[in-house]
């Protein structure tokens, strides 16, 4: 689950949670990133303090953990990236869920490598008040024509 997290809060523990149980995942991978492509605000905290900030809030879950992974690479956190480290790290025959708002999910198309991304992981959107469930159907569509497969 990768994220500015700035700070961290409720929404993100508990949508972790809820696609840990319903996906079966045997953990949660937080990440937060060092350098927000999508997010152009001067005012977010220092990498290390949102890192120490997400440790805090996710030390009473054994199954969350967190990374320092793009914290670690210099420049913009681009997904594609770190998804491709994932893999090594951890072994190439993964299947890897990427945890993402519905807000993030609607602008996928302008992600770095984002047809590359969407074919390495399966996309798990977590709804957010006021954003149009038939805007995110429509984005679906399109993933599944990338990926040539549904899961639901």
């Amino acid at each position: 689950m990768g994220g500015v997290f700035d700070p961290v809060h409720y929404g993100h523990l508990f949508t972790a949670e809820e696609a840990r149980i319903k996906f079966k995942l045997d953990k949660v991978i937080f990440v937060p990133c060092r350098q927000p492509t999508h997010k152009r605000e001067n005012n977010i905290s220092d990498p290390e303090h949102r890192y120490l900030m997400t440790i805090l809030a996710t030390g009473n879950n054994p199954f969350f953990e967190v990374s320092k992974i793009e914290l670690c690479r210099p420049g913009p956190s681009y997904s594609i990236d770190t998804v491709k480290e994932f893999i090594k790290k951890y072994n190439y025959g993964i299947k890897i869920f990427f945890i993402t708002g519905a807000d993030a999910f609607l602008e996928i198309d302008s992600w770095y490598k984002s047809e590359e991304l969407i074919k390495l992981c399966q996309f798990v959107a977590a709804t957010r008040p006021g954003y149009d469930l038939n805007k995110l159907d429509q984005k679906f569509k399109k993933v599944i024509k990338i990926k040539g497969e549904f899961r639901p």
